[in-house]
């Protein structure tokens, strides 16, 4: 994936990480940019994107980047070259990253700068696409997020797995309780019926007892007659 860098002077320097991604960024560099390289060896390709011409100091940093992304990063010295980007020609049939140079680039031989790489460190940024503007890049997390993260996403998980043993227990209550068997509603005329009689009882308890005798007495006469 395509790194993009900041110089002091906010011009964008992009570094290619593959042969593929060396030919794409040659293939779309305006005709003005910068390329760099180390001279007789591999490394990868950088753009620097400026309009006009850049500062000593801009190209100090490219060649620091371009000697900390290559092999002689560890060695104390390297040759950087550079050139316009309209100089340097793709010929088809060569091998991916190979170029072409048509004049005679400058050249400076670069040692480690420290310093420059911590503060282009901060500025780094991955870039699928070579053209895609800086406040439209993802911000890379730090630490202390990644660190939230994978905090919030272990305590997700613990309580995922409280969640379903509470629901597996749930369950398992519920089976071991008896199931209730649901009797058949009477008929509405057994319901009246009973209703009838409930009622006429209450009305005779309701009556009094003189009453109640006399009805006793007529029933017992209306049986002897």
């Amino acid at each position: 994936m395509v790194l993009r860098y900041a110089a002091l002077s906010g011009a964008r320097i992009l570094v290619g990480q593959s042969a593929a991604e060396n030919d794409a960024l040659c293939a779309a560099a305006e005709p003005h940019d910068l390329w760099f390289h180390l001279e007789g060896d591999s490394s990868p390709h950088i753009i620097l994107q400026c309009a006009d011409k850049p500062c000593a100091q801009v190209i100090a940093d490219c060649c620091q980047l371009c000697k900390n992304h290559s092999k002689k990063k560890a060695a104390k010295w390297a040759k950087v070259i550079w050139l316009p980007s309209r100089s340097v020609k793709k010929v088809r049939g060569d091998a991916p990253g190979t170029v072409r140079l048509s004049q005679q680039p400058a050249s400076a031989t670069v040692g480690v700068d420290t310093e420059a790489l911590e503060r282009l460190a901060t500025t780094r940024l991955r870039a699928r696409d070579a053209n895609v503007a800086p406040e439209q890049q993802p911000q890379r997390p730090t630490k202390a997020q990644r660190k939230g993260e994978r905090k919030a996403a272990r305590q997700a998980k613990r309580q995922a797995k409280r969640l379903a043993k509470a629901q597996q227990r749930q369950g398992s209550t519920a089976s071991a309780l008896p199931t209730a068997v649901a009797e058949p509603a009477p008929p509405e005329s057994t319901l009246a019926a009973q209703a009838a009689q409930l009622l006429a009882t209450e009305k005779e308890n309701l009556r009094p007892e003189a009453c109640r005798q006399k009805a006793v007495g007529a029933g017992c006469l209306a049986a002897a007659a």
